[in-house]
């Protein structure tokens, strides 16, 4: 029997959505909206939908629902959230696995002449500077009259004291929702996951990658590394190293940056943190500081 066989994609499906939606609470209004305008803007049975970041393929299965003529391409760079996606869609769906940060994504594509790119909870990992790239390339696939229609939180530089009291407000709004269960927040869906014995990743040998979806989470990594560290199922644990190579060359590699970032080498990228202490032979982490940050050669942070 194959992994996709074994693996019960509509209540991973579920679960994804009560993640999702413990981050966005009017998430199925906003894809309500977005079909909406597709429908009101289009006009026709059988649109052409991108699927951008498209992850589990939530769009696209409520897309394909309301518009069953229609045709959607999934694009997502994750390989979990794209094994999900595979057992959930059928042939109406191409799937594109690429990174929307660095590949040349477009080229990627089935076609260039979509009715509707959409997208949502995903863009506002992605810096200014890409994400302007990113809506021109977004143009460039869109016909004469097609939409484009992004239902995430993008924080507006502009209102920066109003953004922060509206953040630090959805997070404890959310945190409270976690005491009741723990599977709600990012870092519990996705150990909540590994637990599933066809992501047993570490132990089958494939590469495991890790990181923060700042600003919505923390984005220190010794959080991520601590959780790791601390599962409450201790043969989920990951001992330090392990929780370390997932933060860096892990994540480069599942970026396909494995040959620009994920380690310190000559001609590699200079993105690294330094701490007060070294966090490999340190007892706990909880307390350690950085003393300099470092991105692309610059320094952005000093204590």
């Amino acid at each position: 029997m194959t992994e996709t066989a074994t693996l019960d994609a509509a209540a991973w499906q579920a679960s994804w959505d009560r993640q999702q939606q413990s981050y966005m609470p009017d998430r199925e209004q906003r894809f309500a909206t977005m079909l909406d305008i597709v429908d009101a803007t289009i006009g026709a049975p059988a649109p052409a939908i991108l699927d951008l970041a498209g992850g589990t393929g939530s769009i696209s299965l409520r897309a394909l629902r309301r518009f069953p003529q229609a045709i959607t391409t999934l694009v997502d760079v994750d390989p979990v959230l794209l094994t999900i996606a595979r057992a959930s869609l059928d042939a109406r769906t191409t799937i594109v696995s690429t990174d929307l940060r660095t590949d040349p994504w477009t080229t990627t594509l089935p076609r260039r002449d979509y009715d509707a790119v959409l997208t949502a909870t995903a863009l506002h990992w992605i810096d200014g500077d890409r994400l302007a790239t990113l809506y021109r390339e977004i143009h460039s696939v869109l016909r004469p009259g097609g939409v484009f229609i992004n239902a995430d939180h993008m924080v507006d530089p502009g209102i920066t004291t109003l953004s922060q009291r509206i953040a630090d407000w959805e997070r404890h709004r959310r945190e409270a929702s976690y005491v009741s269960d723990p599977t709600l927040s990012w870092e519990g869906w996705w150990e909540h996951l590994a637990e599933d014995s066809p992501y047993r990743l570490a132990d089958r040998g494939l590469e495991v990658g890790a990181g923060s979806d700042s600003p919505i989470t923390i984005i220190d990594p010794l959080a991520g590394i601590r959780a790791f560290e601390a599962h409450h199922d201790p043969a989920q644990r990951l001992h330090r190293e392990e929780a370390v190579r997932a933060y860096t060359i892990g994540s480069a590699r599942l970026a396909h940056q494995e040959d620009k970032k994920g380690s310190l080498a000559p001609g590699m990228h200079a993105d690294f943190a330094a701490y007060e202490v070294d966090p490999m032979v340190v007892g706990s982490l909880p307390g350690v500081r950085p003393v300099l940050t470092v991105s692309l050669g610059r320094d952005v942070f000093a204590a």
